[in-house]
């Protein structure tokens, strides 16, 4: 089967996934929560890119990206409820921004990433047959 592009973005949206993942270690204050969010995350965007074209109908798919959306989303909530101090000293100048910058990078990769997600949820992983 030809593979259409909500599979390539699925595919991409592991790749930050994973990159997130990496960058939230340089984090000042860190969750464990984030991890497994994000491990939950990249698990079910793996299952899903192994299930495209697989399955008659798409229900298993969707739901492994709903799956994959709101772990994504709790992440993203978790990591910003641990900063949330160290954001409020910087917005009052309190704090340099040097101290969330790794914290604003992650964040910025991980709602990009949440973003490919849910552009791959509406875009078909296989074309169809003529």
């Amino acid at each position: 089967m030809k593979k259409a592009f909500g599979y390539y973005s699925l595919i991409f949206a592991g790749i930050l996934t994973l990159a997130a993942m990496i960058l939230y270690r340089n984090v000042m204050y860190t969750d464990t929560n984030v991890y497994i969010c994000f491990g939950v995350a990249l698990a079910a965007i793996v299952l899903s890119v192994a299930l495209s074209g697989a399955l008659k109908d798409n229900v298993l798919q969707s739901i492994l990206i709903i799956v994959a959306s709101a772990a994504l989303g709790l992440g993203i909530t978790f990591a910003t409820a641990k900063m949330v101090n160290q954001i409020a000293y910087v917005v009052t100048s309190l704090d340099p921004f040097k101290t969330i910058q790794s914290f604003v990078t992650y964040a910025v990769l991980a709602v990009l990433d949440l973003i490919v997600v849910w552009v791959a949820a509406f875009a078909p992983t296989v074309k169809a047959e003529a």
